[in-house]
């Protein structure tokens, strides 16, 4: 089976692997413009609460965490 070598000296394969470049390329641009919209959209003040109250709850665990006796944070408080 011979390859087919255009004016430019590329071969069908080396196209078609452009082509694969490109499109995974695209494709990865697509997702990341797709999660940044979702992003900026704007939220509700209850979905906004909802995520500060788990921000806190988050820090909680980690103050709680650090304030146990095997930690070795506790020695200097």
């Amino acid at each position: 089976m011979e390859n087919i070598i255009n004016e430019e000296g590329a071969s069908d394969a080396d196209v078609k692997a452009t082509i694969a470049k490109a499109s995974t390329a695209f494709l990865q641009l697509k997702k990341y413009m797709e999660l940044k919209t979702a992003l900026c959209q704007p939220i509700s003040k209850l979905q906004s609460s909802i995520r500060a109250s788990r921000q806190f709850y988050y820090m909680e665990l980690k103050l709680r965490e650090l304030l146990q006796p095997s930690s070795k944070m506790y020695k200097y408080l």
